[in-house]
């Protein structure tokens, strides 16, 4: 493994560390180390130094929700240059988050820009973070002097011009970004692209490419998902984008471009509880509250879940039913209740725990819900019932009871003679 990948991978593994308890399901994907064919710049707009945007993209996939925390990737920067600003971007596959009406004339979504849409960037980005709200954080590693075989900067032109075969090789300071998103992004499942912008004091940022298709210690990307080219587009171009290796250096066989870029991050489930009871009972008399947990992703499993219900003072637990849950009295007051596992989109069997009341008063029953992975809304993972006690009326012994029927029988002689009258 090279100097890259191991700085990579440690400063990877050093933010996963730090990740407090409970452990939680990580996800990671890289493209490996630069390949050094092709630097593309990727800049924010600078308007009081003349530049404006450009964005260069590549894609990677997600198979559930994830919240990505951590990000890498490697440039070139001039050697005398400092950088002012770093942001990221994520975009969705056209056409999505797209005006289709401008391109839906054509089986290739061809504009009058480029030859085609298919497979590329939206037209806007799904969400972003920067270093200049701040909604991100950054460092930089130099590792030394580092050259390019191609470049682009200048050489973005609609059709018919498309093909401008690049810029050139260009040199500068290889230096490797490290981002920590604050607060993480939450990305559900689909197949994203990634854009990194920096801004630098002199010249420009040109974001290195990566061997396509992507070999260790990159990550293969998931069955069933194709690995796409990289694409660029200026604020000239927007909302359209050129693919970097088939449109702009052209040729026969056209080459194409992966993007050295990391993502680490947790996994991620939308679990929700609600939680049912009486509104009333005795002292003394058994009641039951019921727990029904579901998982609402579409395509990521809950992995040992675990409810905590915080039963009231008042009361005294007598145990639970629920096919499959676990159930075990914790710390003084609660009742802790596992799952091995619950799929997407599901219900898990109902639980029911059993207590008995021992006192009067208004009773506030509260149980939450976890599991291994994040799950970056938690408004629907707690849930209460409020229950209110009252004694139960005292019951009549065997001589009350007679003297009862007694009174009652008396009454009754008493107005049916008034009644007569």
């Amino acid at each position: 493994m090279g100097l890259r990948a191991s700085v990579m991978c440690s400063l990877i593994a050093g933010t996963l560390a730090a990740t407090p308890a409970p452990a939680l399901v990580t996800f990671s994907f890289s493209t490996g180390d630069p390949d050094g064919k092709m630097a593309t710049t990727s800049r924010p707009e600078n308007a009081g130094a003349g530049k404006i945007e450009i964005e260069s993209a590549d894609d990677f996939v997600l198979t559930g929700l994830t919240s990505i925390d951590h990000i890498t990737f490697t440039g070139l920067i001039p050697a005398a240059a400092t950088v002012n600003q770093v942001r990221v971007e994520f975009y969705r596959v056209f056409p999505q988050d797209s005006d289709v009406s401008r391109t839906s004339g054509s089986p290739t979504f061809s504009t009058t820009q480029v030859p085609t849409r298919v497979n590329s960037p939206s037209d806007v980005a799904f969400t972003d973070a920067d270093s200049a709200v701040p909604s991100l954080t950054f460092m930089t590693t130099d590792l030394g002097p580092f050259t390019s075989l191609n470049s682009v900067l200048n050489g973005i032109q609609p059709k018919p011009n498309q093909t401008t075969g690049g810029d050139g090789p260009v040199t500068g300071r290889e230096v490797l970004f490290d981002v920590v998103l604050t607060p993480p992004i939450a990305l559900p499942a689909d197949h994203y692209f990634f854009v990194p912008q920096v801004d630098v004091s002199s010249g420009d940022f040109f974001w290195l490419s990566a061997p396509r298709p992507i070999v260790p210690p990159g990550t293969p990307f998931p069955a069933g998902f194709t690995d796409l080219q990289s694409w660029i587009r200026n604020a000239d171009l927007d909302p359209d984008w050129l693919r970097i290796g088939q449109d702009i250096v052209g040729g026969t066989p056209f080459p194409t471009f992966n993007a050295t870029f990391s993502l680490a991050g947790q996994v991620a489930a939308d679990l929700s509880i609600i939680k049912g009871g009486p509104g009333a009972a005795l002292v003394g008399a058994q009641i039951g509250y019921t727990l029904d947990v579901s998982n609402a992703l579409q395509s990521s499993t809950a992995n040992n879940v675990v409810v905590t219900d915080t039963l009231p003072a008042g009361v005294t637990y007598d145990g639970f039913s629920g096919a499959g849950w676990a159930c075990v009295q914790g710390p003084v007051g609660t009742v802790v209740c596992t799952l091995a596992s619950l799929p997407a989109d599901s219900e898990a069997p109902q639980i029911t725990l059993f207590v008995t009341p021992f006192a009067t008063g208004s009773l506030t029953n509260t149980a939450t819900v976890s599991a291994d992975e994040i799950d970056p809304d938690t408004s629907n993972n707690t849930a209460s019932v409020v229950t209110n006690v009252r004694a139960a009326a005292p019951a009549l012994s065997s001589v009350g009871l007679m003297m009862l029927v007694g009174l009652l029988t008396v009454f009754g002689f008493v107005r049916l003679r008034t009644v007569q009258h």
